[in-house]
């Protein structure tokens, strides 16, 4: 049998060390955690382009261009730089919001945190420590989440409510919070899901391709690109894409020939498959491939029959 090892290898680790084992936690400029208000932000560099950091003398933070003169009059507790999105963050009494470089507020002050608008053109929110996602003209998810991950290339983020782990992305909620785990798998090009220590798949907009009925899946691909799949001690197969193609049925798969030949076995009785295709039923007392001359030798009862390498006879029982 193949390596009972997962290409989910992950998910089943993170059963033990879920809390330790997340994405990275998205960056946010905290109200009431910045510099004191009588420091300069980056005093000696621009912030955006062409526009400083500054501090009046009441404390509030505005932006004078590089002769000094000011262009965002000071008028906040706190103000970042400015970032590459062209925003900074602004607190307003105890609340963030984000600026753009008029110093008009296109993200309102409202929140705990906030982060800067990523490749995605999203960023995330925080109140009463619940992250949320706005864009630059709408809310896109009111705060809600314990955790949130940042964004991975593929353009989405993990989020977490209540010990339950789900997926958005720049459009909002693509799978809720309703699973024990969650991993982008690359094989499948979709997720991997965890529910009550059972693995499935969906693709990448949520929806399920197999439900989280597996118990683990083979490591290593056999011929034709499956997996192999358990269930309840059972093997069956899954395809590329984490669809059941045979649902795990098989006592025993024995290691793959270098044909692409596996002798099977159920209940005691034997047979073979060609990839994931049942040429050869178990319900032999013993099978072999005899290479040499490219037959199937089947057992029943003390008698012998011969068949071809596609599981047709060639000679009957005698």
């Amino acid at each position: 049998m193949l390596k009972k090892s997962t290409i989910l290898a992950v998910i089943l680790v993170l059963i033990a060390i879920l809390a330790t084992s997340c994405g990275s936690e998205t960056k946010m400029n905290n109200a009431g955690n910045n510099q004191d208000a009588g420091q300069v932000s980056n005093n000696d560099e621009f912030v955006g382009v062409n526009l400083y950091v500054y501090v009046d003398e009441n404390g509030l933070y505005g932006y004078k261009d590089e002769n000094g003169k000011v262009k965002i009059k000071a008028q906040y507790v706190w103000a970042s730089e400015f970032g590459s999105d062209g925003c900074a963050s602004a607190q307003v009494g105890n609340f963030m919001g984000l600026i753009d470089r008029t110093g008009k507020f296109i993200v309102d002050p409202i929140y705990d945190a906030v982060s800067e608008f990523n490749e995605y053109g999203v960023a995330f929110t925080m109140l009463n420590e619940k992250y949320g996602l706005v864009s630059r003209d709408k809310v896109i998810i009111e705060p809600k989440y314990d955790w949130a991950g940042d964004f991975e290339e593929q353009g989405y983020a993990e989020v977490e409510l209540n010990d339950c782990w789900g997926i958005i992305n720049a459009t909002g909620e693509i799978i809720a919070p309703i699973y024990q785990r969650i991993q982008f798998v690359e094989e499948i090009n979709g997720f991997g899901i965890m529910r009550n220590g059972k693995l499935g798949f969906s693709d990448l907009n949520g929806n399920i391709i197999t439900e989280p009925i597996l118990d683990e899946i083979g490591n290593s691909p056999i011929p034709g690109n499956f997996f192999e799949a358990y269930i309840d001690g059972k093997t069956g197969f899954i395809n590329s894409k984490g669809e059941i193609v045979v649902y795990p049925k098989y006592d025993y798969v024995y290691p793959y020939n270098e044909n692409g030949y596996a002798k099977v076995e159920l209940d005691g009785k034997f047979g073979y498959v060609k990839g994931i295709t049942e040429i050869v039923p178990p319900v032999y007392d013993y099978v072999e491939i005899r290479e040499d001359v490219e037959q199937i030798w089947v057992e029943l009862d003390g008698k012998t029959a011969i068949l071809d390498m596609n599981g047709s006879i060639i000679e009957d029982f005698n």
